[in-house]
């Protein structure tokens, strides 16, 4: 899929019309062309734990500095790698964005998933992991993947960068939310078969079965306050009035007015969301 994207992306900059790089000398653009090209490929989760890896590697052994080499070689190879860590933390910052903008990216998700389980079962192939309609636990993944992926990648992020404390908020912020609904599913005895929450009658129902999640999110948006501009913006004014720069890494004066901007969460809404999710075609 990666190298699909970034061989997609130089044929498409190859048209006059798209090539936004086409003043480059032959040099740069051979050097920004291998920087998107580990960029994308840094986003292929089967090599999180090494992008990670590098990161927290150079935090531990030099908290203050991220880039250290000296010489060209090594300083663009240290480089690279902050960049595909920011890159890859953006690959999955839909887990850090506040909860109703998270749901409608687990929904997306979870129909192309399934999609592709539709076909794999079709082709009478063994149907890949989180691709069975049939056998799935969306509380339980995103649990899971949140703990296991996100909160260690946007603790290392936040700790680079510490203005974006939001994004790491919103991630322990949606793991409650989803922990807390799990909890109350298990107590109500609901199954974790979607057959029985609506979720997998056809390959095609997964787009009806989000309709009435999704029109009750378009319906109520204007009751949530979960969007960023919208919470804690004279703590975030404040907080970027007291940031400095030193020695490649951003220092924060005075946290003392920041506040949990998940704090505009409604538990009752949160819950809404997700039953509609689960439960919107459970009746017809």
């Amino acid at each position: 899929m990666e190298n699909f994207h970034c061989s997609l992306l130089f044929k498409i900059i190859r048209n006059e019309e798209f090539n936004i790089f086409d003043k480059f000398s032959d040099l740069n653009f051979r050097t920004l062309r291998k920087r998107i090209i580990n960029m994308i490929l840094s986003t292929d989760m089967a090599i999180h734990g090494k992008v990670l890896g590098v990161i927290k590697s150079k935090l531990i052994n030099n908290p203050n500095k991220i880039i250290i080499a000296k010489d060209s070689k090594n300083i663009f190879e240290e480089q690279q790698n902050l960049f595909n860590f920011i890159i890859h933390c953006a690959d999955v910052s839909h887990n850090a964005k506040n909860f109703n903008i998270s749901l409608k990216w687990v929904k997306l998700l979870s129909k192309e998933l399934w999609k592709q389980g539709d076909k794999e079962r079709d082709k009478n192939i063994e149907i890949s992991f989180l691709c069975d309609r049939y056998n799935y636990d969306i509380p339980k993944s995103q649990i899971s993947f949140i703990k296991a992926f996100i909160v260690p990648t946007f603790e290392v992020l936040v700790e680079i960068f510490p203005t974006l404390y939001y994004l790491k908020d919103n991630v322990y912020s949606n793991l409650k939310i989803w922990e807390k609904f799990s909890k109350e599913n298990k107590k109500k005895g609901w199954s974790n078969n979607n057959s029985q929450n609506g979720l997998s009658e056809e390959s095609d129902s997964s787009d009806s079965s989000f309709e009435s999640s999704d029109q009750n999110i378009s319906e109520d948006s204007e009751n949530f306050n979960y969007y960023d501009d919208d919470c804690n913006s004279d703590d975030n004014n404040e907080l970027n009035n007291n940031v400095n720069v030193n020695d490649n890494k951003i220092n924060i004066n005075n946290n003392n007015n920041v506040n949990n901007i998940n704090n505009c969460h409604n538990d009752n809404e949160n819950k809404m969301l997700i039953i509609n999710l689960l439960k919107s075609e459970k009746n017809k």
